[in-house]
């Protein structure tokens, strides 16, 4: 498990290095934008071999087959997710020498990718595995959110990409709206994974997994015990309190802790 979490680890850094140094691209230099956008593919490459080999050695967790996410254990959609990843940079690359039109099924297959990766964080969500105790559900929860905007920005970066190719006409106002959108997107994606990383404690997750009653006794404390007290008969003659005083001097006698006053 070790081994796989540092392979999880080099392949998130491989992964933020490949996506830093795609914003590259949009300087205006074609030297340095070229440059950048191959060693950005090759990054990209790199951290989908170490997610597929992570995947592989991750331990084993059956998947909910009753629910429609539980197609495969989550391991295996994350296998899926790291084969379609290398393909599409495998493509990106030949569409970088062959033909720009390969970019199209390039970004679609990127977007696929992502897609099977946000599958797989849901499924790990909702079937929280044995082994993985350092996580919980809060964090699982913010990382499955960022899935989700980064997949969302991957949309957005095939639908451009697709329309592009066939409305060049609009591609300069697209580009624009598109980018602005995938910016958004991005800084929220950011915030989730601070809180996956920074956000909940594993003490938080405890305490807010405790059952009602639970919360119940630790707020009201231990019960306090039944106490039996003196309580007279109704009493209905001339002197109001003198059947009072004889039982309580009756009970006081049985019971010589017991203590009463009255007021004359």
């Amino acid at each position: 498990m070790s081994h796989a979490k540092r392979l999880d680890n080099a392949s998130s850094i491989f992964f933020f290095l490949a996506f830093t140094l795609s914003k590259i691209e949009y300087i205006p230099s074609i030297v340095t934008s070229s440059i950048a956008t191959l060693i950005s593919f090759g990054f990209n490459l790199i951290a989908y071999l170490l997610w597929f080999t992570s995947s592989l050695i991750h331990p084993d967790h059956p998947g909910k087959k009753e629910k429609w996410y539980g197609f495969a254990k989550f391991r295996e959609q994350h296998q899926l997710a790291a084969i379609v990843g290398f393909i599409a940079c495998t493509t990106s690359v030949i569409a970088l020498i062959v033909s720009a039109t390969l970019h199209i099924p390039a970004s679609w297959f990127f977007l696929i990718s992502n897609i099977c990766w946000s599958i797989s964080e849901y499924h790990k969500l909702n079937n929280p595995p044995d082994y993985d105790t350092g996580v919980t559900y809060e964090q699982q929860k913010a990382y499955f959110s960022y899935t989700l905007m980064l997949t969302l920005i991957a949309f957005l970066s095939a639908l451009t990409t697709t329309l592009v190719f066939i409305f060049p006409v609009i591609a300069i106002p697209l580009v624009v709206t598109t980018g602005l959108l995938s910016l958004g997107f991005g800084i929220q994606a950011g915030g989730y994974w601070l809180d996956y990383k920074y956000g909940a404690t594993q003490d938080t997750a405890k305490s807010s997994n405790k059952e009602s009653y639970h919360l119940l006794h630790d707020s009201l404390g231990v019960s306090i015990k039944n106490v039996e007290s003196f309580s007279p008969e109704p009493y209905h003659q001339n002197q109001l309190f003198a059947d009072y005083q004889n039982q309580a001097a009756q009970e006081q006698i049985q019971n010589p802790d017991f203590c009463c006053t009255s007021t004359q």
